[in-house]
């Protein structure tokens, strides 16, 4: 998979890396649904991930959007690059680097 999860004891750290589209969809949904309810805090590291589907944006909005909702924080760092541009072009710059 092109992900790592390291669990830690106030936060759990996922890395994104190469690229993450529908093929890894199903194990991506997976991962983070085992994550949407854990009270620590989450950080998306998208930092050596050379591309996104909108499968995965989607994946990943959705995450956000739900822990948010139940009020547990999440973070997402996107370095310059392919998939920063990609959050730019639809409008999603408050993604990059964002805190929810």
């Amino acid at each position: 998979m092109p992900w790592t999860l390291e669990p830690g004891r106030d936060a759990v750290r996922l890395t994104l890396s190469e690229q993450v589209d529908v093929v890894e969809a199903a194990d991506l949904h997976r991962v983070l649904t085992e994550l949407v309810h854990d009270r620590r805090g989450v950080a998306i590291d998208m930092s050596a991930c050379a591309a996104i589907d909108c499968t995965t944006l989607q994946l990943l909005l959705a995450f956000r959007h739900a822990r948010a909702s139940g009020g547990a924080s999440t973070t997402v760092t996107v370095a310059p690059g392919p998939v920063a541009d990609t959050l730019r072009r639809l409008g999603l710059q408050a993604l990059i680097g964002a805190r929810a």
